[in-house]
């Protein structure tokens, strides 16, 4: 839960000094260990990869490696469709999916989400669950179902009931699970939440269902705007009281009025973690510590569910076509990705940034179109078609 919480703080870039979105078209969604919120919409980011200080698959000694890259596209009116999570695979050297989500929308409403594994025996996205959602004035309703992979039947498994204040933050969430015999849900965790005048996150509390309702743990959060810090403490239910576990201080650092540190000590004054900010264009670009970082890339174009769009004004490859190498002439190149014209990613590979001249081996691939994507240090993304011949 912390680690969401310190993302979509990161995200907005706004952690003290600004409010909340105000409205959102759908409910909010967490995608894994990144939060896909109405931030990542705003900001058209195209995707985030993270990095682990480690010695992995590295006899010399420790070095920045690549672990996870979450990717995001969006319809013509900017409308989160797609995102997709990868696992870097070391022993093979590609990324490998792991899991993927669609969104369906109408009238500018989710309506649907369906999420999808892939699957090593048919090599491909299968899915898995399906997520219907309903709206009520400030009450959104999510049915989330299973797909059985052999019969493609789907079966009820839970339900979410949330409810939004007038600023369409959230405050109370009800969880329910389907009881198949009975034929109907049955309640199973709350949350409520409070806010302050800023909007806020002051409080949340988590309930359990054992035929009442019943407290399980709370968490609070008191904000000194004239210190930048935040205190964070964590209290148990017990023996029908309040009894606190944990208490942590967040400091915060601002340079430009954008976050440059955050810093939790806990009681004693000990650092627990930190983490430091960069920005390109008054955008974040890296969050980090010496331990862990993620880099965040964005997108000015709006590519739909299966295709990328392509930056036609320039032409910074050759061959095109090509038949065993490319090459390009740019400095400051981060990452080259190459996608099917489906948007499926078939090859990626990290580059000197410094050299001038970069070389492709793409013998191993099938003939055909794909889009080659090149992404730079300073964040810049840019798009060219490239065919297989």
């Amino acid at each position: 839960m912390k680690q969401i919480i310190i993302l979509l703080l990161i995200i907005s870039c706004k952690v003290l000094v600004a409010q909340s979105p105000v409205t959102i078209p759908y409910p909010e969604m967490q995608f894994y260990s990144v939060p896909v919120s109405k931030e990542i919409v705003d900001n058209k980011l195209d995707s985030i990869c993270e990095y682990w200080y480690s010695s992995w698959f590295n006899t010399i000694g420790y070095s920045w490696r690549k672990v996870f890259k979450y990717e995001f596209q969006y319809n013509e009116t900017g409308l989160l469709t797609k995102s997709i999570k990868w696992n870097w695979r070391y022993d093979e050297n590609y990324w490998k999916g792991e899991s993927m989500f669609e969104y369906n929308y109408l009238n500018n409403k989710l309506t649907k989400s369906i999420e999808y594994l892939w699957w090593n025996d048919s090599a491909n996205w299968v899915k898995r669950y399906v997520n219907e959602y309903e709206y009520n004035q400030n009450t959104i309703t999510e049915i989330k179902y299973y797909n059985y992979i052999k019969t493609s039947e789907l079966q009820k498994t839970s339900k979410r009931i949330s409810y939004y204040n007038e600023n369409w933050k959230i405050k109370e969430e009800t969880n329910y699970d389907w009881i198949a015999f009975d034929g109907s849900f049955s309640p199973l965790s709350k949350l409520t939440y409070a806010y302050d005048t800023k909007n806020r996150l002051t409080e949340f509390i988590d309930y359990s269902h054992i035929g009442i309702w019943v407290y399980d743990f709370k968490h609070t959060y008191v904000f000194n705007d004239d210190s930048c810090t935040m205190e964070h403490v964590e209290l148990d239910w017990q023996n029908y009281n309040w009894v606190e576990y944990w208490r942590s201080t967040q400091k915060y650092t601002y340079k430009n009025n954008q976050p440059e540190r955050i810093v939790e000590y806990d009681p004693n004054l000990h650092i627990i973690y930190w983490y430091d900010f960069k920005y390109v264009d008054d955008k974040l670009f890296e969050r980090g510590n010496s331990n862990e970082k993620i880099n965040c890339y964005y997108s000015d174009k709006l590519a739909n569910t299966n295709q990328i769009q392509v930056d036609k004004s320039q032409n910074v490859i050759y061959p095109n076509p090509a038949t065993n190498e490319i090459h390009f002439q740019q400095v400051g190149v981060k990452r080259i990705d190459l996608y099917s014209v489906n948007a499926v990613l078939v090859y990626s590979k990290d580059c000197n940034s410094l050299a001038e001249n970069q070389i492709i081996n793409i013998s191993d691939i099938d003939k055909g179109l794909y889009i080659l994507q090149i992404v730079k240090e300073n964040g810049q993304i840019t798009n060219q078609k490239l065919v297989k011949k």
